[in-house]
């Protein structure tokens, strides 16, 4: 899939083995990486990018999970890491402390139901 406007973006759920979930601040909260996709650009190709632009992490293939259209349209994306370094301001959320860290209440809810 690619686009040919920026009328859609890129939310990536990154999940490692032990089921952690990779979140970037926004703001005051926390919120699953996601960017615009660019002029051209595929859509598994967007969502590895700001997974790296926004997290320092490399992620593997990303795999379509979804559609979300609540405010925005967005695809969602599901990746597994495959290296590099967390960037400050953005962090592992083990599995139990999902509901607790401050996800927005979107995020929560692509993580509960990918997960």
């Amino acid at each position: 899939m690619t686009l040919m406007g920026n009328a859609l973006s890129a939310t990536v759920l990154v999940v490692d083995t032990s089921g952690a979930v990779l979140v970037v601040r926004r703001g005051a909260g926390w919120e699953l990486p996601a960017g615009d996709v660019r002029v051209g650009e595929a859509v598994v190709e967007a969502a590895a990018r700001v997974v790296l632009e926004g997290t320092g992490v490399s992620v593997g293939t990303p795999v379509m999970e979804g559609l979300d259209s609540a405010g925005e349209f967005s695809v969602v994306l599901r990746a597994k890491p495959v290296g590099g370094n967390v960037l400050e301001g953005a962090r592992w959320v083990a599995p139990g402390e999902v509901e607790a860290v401050g996800l927005s209440a979107r995020a929560l809810d692509l993580v509960r139901s990918a997960c």
